[in-house]
């Protein structure tokens, strides 16, 4: 009873993949079904429902974390730029496993963001004021979350036993747990980062010979539109030493600090 039932979890990512309708159906059943969940005591599951843009024409993989710039890489590879890549996407566990195991050749991509910036961006986004929708699907399956939680409160529930990966959503689990195996090992070609964003994805076109193509600005950009330029002014030494131990891994792997 500590997962949700394997069908279940595949009809709501089915239906959530249906368009505007079917997330606005999937999101209220979910909402109703979780809040089940909660009352009954029962835990969510860990959600590793990456994005994935897979190009067979460029012999890629984009393996999108959430809370770094995936609308944007959907748009320039599925949409802006069709005929370069003739790509195709799918959200859903474990997603990434299965294109790797199915196309080991591939050359795949992600990028990573510094862990304080990321657990800021996910509480505006997911936790502050949030009503309906996912946000309301992830206040109501998660005990101690609420919309008028303090920034400072969601730090210490993301350092406690109910914030843990373990049954983590997918806006605040580890990083690394995205383009890692099942052994711990890294399975992903290349990292790029958030903080270097255009200029890793040069790099990355550049390898596939995909000409300069730029990003457009998506939700990527959207911390510096609303005066959000420097996280570090939002933790306290505390919130800050939580941070640090609660993505230990990441900063350790990817090579971040404060």
């Amino acid at each position: 009873m500590s997962k949700l039932p394997a069908p279940i979890r595949e009809a709501y990512y089915w239906i959530n993949a249906r368009g505007n309708i079917g997330r606005t159906v999937a999101n209220i059943g979910a909402y109703a079904y979780m809040g089940g969940i909660k009352l009954l005591g029962m835990k969510p599951w860990k959600d590793l429902a990456a994005l994935c843009v897979v190009s067979h024409e460029k012999k890629c993989v984009y393996i999108g974390i959430p809370k770094i710039a995936t609308r944007t890489f959907r748009d320039v590879m599925v949409q802006t730029n069709a005929e370069i890549f003739k790509a195709s996407e799918s959200e859903k566990p474990g997603a990434f496993l299965d294109i790797h195991a199915q196309h080991p050749d591939y050359f795949s991509f992600s990028f990573v963001r510094n862990p304080w910036s990321r657990a800021l961006s996910c509480y505006h986004s997911k936790i502050e004021n949030a009503a309906i929708g996912k946000q309301a699907r992830i206040h109501s399956l998660y005990k101690g979350l609420t919309p008028d939680m303090s920034f400072e409160d969601f730090v210490r529930w993301l350092g406690s036993e109910e914030g843990r990966d373990d049954i983590a959503d997918r806006h605040w689990i580890s990083q690394h747990l995205f383009l890692t195996n099942d052994a711990g090992e890294m399975i992903c070609d290349y990292v790029g980062k958030y903080e270097s964003l255009n200029d890793d994805w040069a790099s990355i076109c550049e390898k596939l010979g995909a000409g300069d193509l730029s990003l457009p600005h998506k939700g990527w950009n959207s911390s510096a539109k609303s005066g959000l330029t420097d996280y570090r002014t939002f933790y306290t030494e505390e919130t800050r030493a939580i941070i640090a131990k609660r993505y230990a891994r990441d900063i350790e792997l990817f090579g971040y600090e404060f």
